[in-house]
């Protein structure tokens, strides 16, 4: 139904817009209540997707390399150390923010 494809393009519009200061706090605020009876999760959901990613990192590799045909001319590396690279960058940018949050100092 056409209310149903509205809401979804709402949806992508507001996700796509920058989160405020505001919004951020309550985030990392809902996030610390999430995790802190779950001590082996990581201090942000970025650096948790990261953590994952990571961990998960030779079975999705394999996987994308298993579908490698239909992923041609997308700009993905479709070789296996091609593939290792980006989601290793992928995840530091995942775990360390933006050069705005002022983790990068830790990558020096």
């Amino acid at each position: 139904p056409p209310s149903v494809v509205e809401r979804m393009e709402d949806f992508d519009l507001e996700e796509g817009r920058p989160q405020t200061e505001e919004k951020k706090i309550v985030d990392q605020r809902l996030w610390e209540a999430y995790i802190s009876t779950r001590p082996y999760l990581a201090l942000t959901p970025s650096a948790e997707a990261g953590r994952v990613l990571l961990h998960n990192r030779d079975a999705i590799v394999k996987d994308t390399l298993k579908r490698a045909g239909s992923l041609e001319g997308m700009g993905i590396p479709l070789d296996e150390k091609g593939l290792d690279d980006a989601m290793r960058a992928l995840a530091t940018i995942l775990v360390y923010g933006s050069a705005e949050d002022g983790h990068y100092d830790e990558l020096e």
